[in-house]
């Protein structure tokens, strides 16, 4: 069950902020190449992702550590 925990922990911030962000980060033209561009403020998701991730660990962490979970 723990381990369940911690994997959802990881995932769950960073889908977040995937589905907050969604469609506007890449586009595909729609020339016979098909290229994929990325959005030049992509930073932005990694920016809010990374330490909304860790947040979540160090409080489960906590919480683990004084045995409220």
């Amino acid at each position: 069950m723990t381990t369940i925990a911690f994997v959802t922990l990881m995932f769950l911030p960073i889908s977040t902020i995937a589905t907050i962000f969604g469609s506007q980060s890449f586009s595909i033209s729609s020339t016979v190449s098909a290229e994929v561009t990325v959005a030049r403020n992509i930073w932005i998701f990694w920016a809010i992702s990374v330490p909304l991730t860790m947040l979540a660990i160090a409080l489960w962490y906590a919480l683990i550590r004084r045995r409220y979970l």
